[in-house]
Order: structure tokens, then sequence, then C-alpha cells
């Protein structure tokens, strides 16, 4: 038997495709949009209260990287990425021989048809907001697990990928 030695690692991350009513101008638009003003968010998995002001910047630093997407593609291999939090999807046992391991090509092929149709349905559902892609993981120091891991998308339209 092998053992590892060394370090293990058992951090997360997770990609949240956003929509918002309006284009953010500043840190304060994004702690309304995101925290409805609230000064403190919870983190269930530290039970930690983090200052929205920094979380705030964080994702307005992030958002002011890039412009609203109505990207199928874009969209789509996001979700690819990883999994749809609380949705289904294809599930390998339905594609791949377990004992040949066949088939994974078409696993594949129906998970990238899977991501456009949700992609397709989250843009459509959508039409009068704007859509972002953000990404967090607690590999990133504690602040970034609790933009991961937090109450950060709860006001928000959103769908979490979890990329772990």
């Amino acid at each position: 038997m092998k053992t590892r030695q060394g370090f293990v690692s058992n951090s997360s991350s997770s990609s949240f495709i956003v929509a918002l009513d309006k284009i953010p101008k500043n840190k304060d638009d994004i702690k309304q949009m995101f925290y409805k003003g609230f000064d403190k968010s919870m983190c269930d998995c530290t039970e930690k209260l983090v200052e929205t002001d920094k979380l705030s910047e964080i994702i307005w630093n992030d958002l002011k990287k890039q412009k609203p997407t109505r990207s199928v593609k874009k969209l789509a291999e996001t979700i690819s990425s990883g999994s749809i939090i609380d949705c289904l999807e294809p599930d390998s046992d339905d594609y791949v021989d377990s004992k040949t391991l066949k088939g994974w090509d078409k696993y594949q092929k129906a998970r990238d048809r899977y991501a456009e149709l949700m992609a397709e349905m989250f843009i459509n559902a959508n039409k009068k907001r704007h859509i972002y892609i953000l990404s967090y993981g607690d590999q990133d120091g504690s602040i970034f697990g609790h933009l991961e891991h937090g109450d950060t998308f709860e006001f928000v339209r959103h769908l979490t990928i979890c990329c772990h």
C-alpha cells in the first residue's frame, strides 16, 4: 500500500454566475446589492462574522475587471467546469460502462449540452439583468472562503458551480 506523505489539501473553489439589476458603480453599490446594506455577513462553515465593506471591495474589484456577458459559450464553459448546486445533471453511470470504462466521450458531450442549455435558460430568465462570472475559493484565505461559503449571494440571482 502506498502512503502519501506531505501536505494534503482540502481546499475548494466555486464559480458564481450572477445576474444584477444594474451595473454597479462602486463598492457601496455592491454592498447594497449583495448584502442589502448590512455591515456584517455570517459564514455558517466558520461561524464568523465578516465586515461586508471588505467583502464588497473584493467583489467590486473583481466585477470592475469585466463587462457583463450574454455569451452562452462563456457561461457554458463556467458551468461545465463543475457541478451546479441543487440541480440535476447528466450522471456518468448513464453513459460510462463500469467494466470497460467506455462512454466518457458521450458523457462529456451530454455535460457540454447540459451546460449550454443551463446557460441559455439563465440568460433568458435574466433578460433585463447584467450577468457576471465570479470565482472564489478557500485556498486563497479565510475571507475568500467566506465569499465562497458564506451568504454572499443570498440576495442576488445566481447559479453556484461547485468546482471542488
